[in-house]
């Protein structure tokens, strides 16, 4: 969220110093294309924050389902069933690895769900 604060800052300050339209072409041009910059990069965020979070949100459905499934299959299941069930396992938890990692990030926090990141690993 800094990150996007500091770009809006920066957005904002190259607006006012363009509306006192100083008599300098080559500051204005230097003004303006950070301004366009900031417009761009802010874009881009906002159209990518909301995608990340509908991604983890549909992660998270599935490792519950998953979680359900492993649960009930461990109660009868073969050795090759078994083996199955524990790739799935490690998949999963190197996702959820993955996601608390990025949330420990930097900016990471604001792309990765929160409940995604303080999930418990499977067993």
């Amino acid at each position: 969220m800094l990150f996007l604060f500091i770009l809006l800052a920066l957005f904002l300050l190259s607006i006012v110093f363009l509306v006192k339209k100083n008599n300098k072409k080559n500051s204005n041009s230097l003004i303006f294309s950070l301004a366009l910059i900031s417009v761009m990069v802010i874009s881009v965020v906002l159209l990518i924050i909301p995608l990340t979070r509908i991604d983890d949100k549909l992660t998270i459905e599935k490792i519950k389902r998953t979680k359900l499934t492993i649960e009930n299959s461990r109660k009868n299941c073969n050795e090759t069933e078994r083996a199955a069930i524990l790739n799935k396992i490690i998949d999963i938890n190197s996702k959820i690895a993955k996601m608390k990692y990025i949330n420990s990030t930097f900016l990471g926090d604001i792309f990765v769900v929160d409940e995604l990141a303080n999930m418990d690993y499977l067993e």
